[in-house]
């Protein structure tokens, strides 16, 4: 009898979905992997005694060339995920900066992923309720 694998057991949309979720988490690894290779090329060629005096414009500079690294590896619709695990990295940096008593590193810019809004008194503005009832109402009387 063959052993099949996890994969092979599941169907139709399961299937798409444990393959999504194994590709996003290729991503967020070979982007953590890249951060760690760049901090840690950053850290050799700075002297011990400088380090806490890391320029911001030396910072970017890092964040940029991450952000192009992940790009040429990073498939495009997994690069928000991978940026997103690239400022998890830096919050970790920086919390260890902050334990040692260093000065913080900016953090790097992502852009925000839209979420339904954690105040239930918002959803209405969040769905658009009165904008689709207007519409609907107008639609009625012109018809």
């Amino acid at each position: 009898m063959k052993k099949h694998s996890q994969e092979e057991l599941l169907y139709g949309h399961e299937r798409r979905a444990a393959k999504l979720q194994k590709q996003r988490k290729n991503a967020l690894q070979q982007s953590k992997e890249i951060c760690q290779e760049y901090w840690l090329a950053v850290i050799n060629e700075i002297p011990k005694s400088q380090l806490d005096v890391i320029t911001d414009e030396q910072v970017y500079d890092l964040y940029e060339a991450i952000y192009k690294e992940i790009e040429k590896t990073v498939p495009a619709k997994l690069i928000p995920f991978a940026l997103f695990e690239r400022m998890r990295f830096f919050e970790k940096v920086n919390q260890l900066r902050k334990n040692e008593g260093l000065s913080l590193l900016p953090k790097p810019v992502i852009a925000s992923r839209a979420q339904r809004p954690k105040n239930i008194n918002d959803l209405d503005n969040f769905l658009y309720l009165a904008t689709a009832e207007n519409i609907v109402f107008q639609a009625l009387v012109v018809y």
